[in-house]
């Protein structure tokens, strides 16, 4: 290879790699998923399922950490897990009243869980963690409201999310993948 095309080359590879690195670094990118995360493929459109369990309460309420996703799990105190409907939305809207709630985040991810959050004396029966992580910015409730509790999520970014359910006890499982 002569010198002239070996240093076009190497320039070439260094504009490549500097715009990768810049890509990587600014805040709120939608980056690919590192290569260690191939079962992270999913996408960013609604995801519903389940089945309803007005009388069912939610119990507990928990968020975890992977190196590929974030993670939301709503646990109730049913014999199945109750129906969802997980979806990125314009704005977090209180039910009931209609009220906006703000979130931090460039996304906000609406989750209605289709299960009563108060127990017997009208007491909230689950507490929410507090967020502030990578992905998730901060998770707020927003109501519960004739058999369904609605959080939001505020997300870094439009990231691709899974929903899964769960036996033993009963929960619903949102993941959201740390990148594209």
């Amino acid at each position: 290879m002569r010198p002239l095309h070996r240093a076009v080359l190497l320039v070439s590879l260094i504009v490549a790699a500097l715009l990768a690195l810049i890509a990587g670094a600014m805040p709120g990118s939608a980056v690919a998923a590192p290569a260690s995360c191939p079962h992270v493929n999913w996408g960013s459109l609604p995801k519903v399922g389940g089945v309803a369990h007005p009388d069912e309460a939610i119990t507990a309420v928990r968020v975890g950490s992977h190196p590929c996703f974030a993670r939301l799990v709503v646990q109730t105190d049913g014999t199945a897990p109750p129906a969802f409907d997980v979806r990125y939305v314009p704005q977090i809207i209180e039910d009931g009243s209609g009220r906006v709630i703000t979130v931090p985040g460039a996304a906000k991810l609406q989750v209605i869980i289709r299960a009563q959050g108060h127990n017997a004396a009208g007491d909230r029966s689950f507490v929410l963690p507090a967020v502030g992580g990578e992905t998730f910015k901060r998770l707020v409730f927003a109501g519960d409201f004739e058999g369904q509790v609605t959080l939001g999520i505020g997300v870094r970014a439009r990231l691709p999310f899974h929903v899964t359910t769960l036996t033993n006890p009963p929960r619903v499982v949102l993941d959201v993948a740390r990148r594209w």
